[in-house]
C-alpha cells in the first residue's frame, strides 16, 4: 500500500497497486472484524460494540468502488496483457 501511495505522490501510473491496496484492505477489514466478532460471541453482535457497523463497513469497502472481482480483473489485464 505504501508503493501504491508512492506512485500516486510521484504523478506516477498506480492503477495496479491502488486495485491490489482496495482489495486487501477491504477484505482484511471484513476478516479482522468477523474474528473480533466471534472472539466477543453474540456479544460482538449487539449495540454495545462497534463491531456490527464495522462488518457492515467492510463489506461496503468491498463493493462501493467496484467489487473485488472488478479490480482483481482489471490488474490481471494490466499485468499480463
Amino acid at each position: 500500500m505504501f508503493e501504491a501511495v508512492a506512485l500516486v505522490e510521484a504523478g506516477l501510473d498506480a492503477r495496479v497497486e491502488t486495485g491490489l491496496a482496495k482489495v486487501a484492505a477491504a477484505r482484511m477489514l471484513q476478516q479482522v472484524t468477523d474474528a473480533a466478532i466471534q472472539v466477543h460471541g453474540a456479544a460482538g453482535l449487539g449495540p454495545d460494540t462497534p463491531l456490527p457497523a464495522l462488518f457492515r463497513t467492510g463489506r461496503m469497502a468491498r463493493l462501493l468502488d467496484g467489487p473485488d472481482e472488478l479490480h482483481i480483473t482489471a490488474v490481471a489485464r494490466r499485468v499480463l496483457g
